[in-house]
């Protein structure tokens, strides 16, 4: 319940204050429904003016943003590539916390960015949702809910 009452600005959490939202994607055909996500975030949440919306893409060519404008400034698209994913599955125990600290990479550039404290870094411009979902190497995490993910 705690988190069901921050997530709509009750308790100690400012009702007026900005939310972020990261997304660690199962699937890269996720990347398409970005849109509809972010307007089911922002009918849920109407009295906020400022809703972030970060996605992260696992097992690409190379890690770095994405801006894509028909998406607006708030949402960002992040990828992490094949090599770091991989590099950090492999490392037993440590895995976990080595795939937490590339996600937390991800979410602090996207902070830095939104905040006005970082320039876009060589990321990749698109016009459209569906170009850069087709510059995307496709992957499917499978079923989340029964499965953990391993590439």
């Amino acid at each position: 319940t705690r988190r069901v009452d921050r997530f709509f600005g009750k308790g100690n959490v400012d009702a007026k204050a900005p939310r972020l939202f990261a997304r660690v994607v199962n699937s890269s055909k996720e990347i398409e429904a970005a849109k509809r996500l972010r307007r089911t975030l922002q009918e849920m949440l109407p009295e906020y003016q400022e809703i972030y919306l970060l996605l992260i893409a696992d097992l690409q060519q190379a890690s770095g943003p994405l801006y894509i404008s028909e998406l607006g400034p708030n949402t960002l698209l992040y990828t992490i590539s094949e090599q770091d994913t991989t590099a950090a599955l492999t490392q037993g125990q440590q895995s976990f916390q080595l795939c937490s600290e590339t996600y937390a990479k991800a979410i602090a550039f996207a902070v830095r960015y939104w905040s006005g404290d970082a320039v876009w870094e060589q990321g990749q411009q698109f016009n459209t949702l569906r170009e850069a979902s087709r510059s995307l190497v496709q992957f499917d995490g499978g079923d989340a809910g029964r499965d953990l993910f391993t590439p």
